[in-house]
């Protein structure tokens, strides 16, 4: 019986602490993980076009999304139903054509658009859509000839420029080749990243071309800071250039690696996303966090809560302004481009599942921008 009882005991003894070394190693990854997988997030997904490129929000809180394939814009209202389809494409009867394009010395093979003699479309390979207040939809056209379409808010096309001169029909063109990103400033004034031209352009509200200024290989990310400072972050030369209102170069900060996206804070700190992690800089350019989160989007919501898409790992990151790690959201497959609404829900185009992805009530507020157009 003794021996029977000192067994008893020792296998309670046993098992009481392997109880308190679980306890003890799950507390430890709550602990580690709670600011990782925030509680009380809803998430909705919606049917969009092909490849869905790029994101925008109205302040009628709808959503506006650039198809790259299907060359069309969608309109989305809070629901998430479609209320509008722009240019859709019906037949495709577009020849493809790589091109060897020569910039700053450099010759390499890129794919410029699709070309026809007779361009009747409006869109071909929308890449970014931007907002102003007054309702006035710009989208940057990567293919084609390279246009920046402006459109009403009940999608008319409004108008139709052209920053790129062509030097030969069906051939590399000059000047804003491949508009890849897109920023307004407070005059109106709209700015483009022009990825295959190693330039930004400056247009006037009415489309005017006023110039275009030379920054670094493949600009890929503008925007613009409350003194009306333009910020252009470049893919493949690894730098940020800081050009101001009249496009003189102000300053060149070298970040490393490719980089995808850009966004400025409410303090006018510069954040910007890419091969290398989240880099976050401060107003003079000097480099004061960089951050193990490697991701191609970025938003910052008016708290200043930075917001990235990964289109490698199909999540969105919260980070704090200090870039810890506050939450990590599952959205669709590929997500390449991200935005918030006036009601705190971030959305996500999926450009690899054909959808979008909306985290309900998940930011503290709307999307910051330091420079809002009229």
């Amino acid at each position: 019986m003794k021996r029977l009882s000192l067994y008893s005991f020792l296998r309670t003894v046993i098992l009481l602490l392997f109880v308190l070394v679980v306890s003890s190693v799950l507390s430890s990854c709550q602990n580690k993980n709670a600011d990782k997988a925030p509680s009380g997030v809803k998430t909705r997904t919606f049917k969009a076009g092909k490849e869905p490129d790029a994101i925008a929000i109205d302040a009628s809180g709808n959503v506006w999304v650039a198809n790259k394939k299907s060359d069309n814009i969608m309109k989305f209202n809070q629901k998430g139903v479609v209320i509008g389809t722009y240019n859709i494409e019906k037949e495709l009867k577009w020849v493809e054509k790589e091109q060897m394009v020569v910039v700053g010395g450099i010759s390499r093979g890129d794919f410029i658009g699709k070309v026809k003699a007779s361009n009747n479309k409006a869109f071909l390979y929308p890449s970014a859509i931007i907002i102003g207040r007054s309702g006035s939809v710009w989208v940057a056209d990567r293919g084609g000839d390279f246009n920046i379409i402006k459109l009403s808010l009940s999608g008319a096309i409004e108008g139709k420029y052209n920053t790129a001169k062509w030097l030969n029909l069906n051939k590399f063109a000059l000047g804003g080749l491949m508009p890849v990103g897109i920023a307004l400033d407070a005059s109106g004034n709209v700015w483009t990243a022009n990825y295959g031209g190693e330039n930004v352009s400056k247009l006037s509200r009415n489309g005017s071309l006023i110039g275009a200024y030379k920054v670094g290989i493949a600009p890929k990310a503008i925007a613009i800071d409350a003194s009306g400072n333009v910020w252009v972050a470049n893919y493949f030369s690894g730098n940020i250039y800081k050009l101001s209102h009249a496009g003189s170069v102000e300053g060149i900060y070298y970040i490393g690696g490719s980089i995808d996206g850009m966004a400025i804070d409410p303090s006018g700190n510069v954040w910007v996303t890419g091969s290398g992690g989240v880099v976050k800089l401060n107003p003079a350019g000097a480099i004061i966090g960089r951050y193990k989160d490697y991701s191609s989007a970025i938003a910052i919501d008016a708290s200043g809560d930075v917001w990235t898409a990964a289109d490698w790992g199909n999540t969105v990151t919260e980070l704090n302004s200090n870039g810890a790690v506050l939450g990590v959201y599952k959205v669709g497959f590929s997500p390449k481009s991200i935005a918030i609404d006036a009601s705190g829900d971030v959305w996500t185009a999926n450009f690899g599942s054909n959808n979008i992805t909306e985290l309900v009530d998940a930011a503290k507020g709307p999307q910051y921008y330091a420079q809002t157009a009229p």
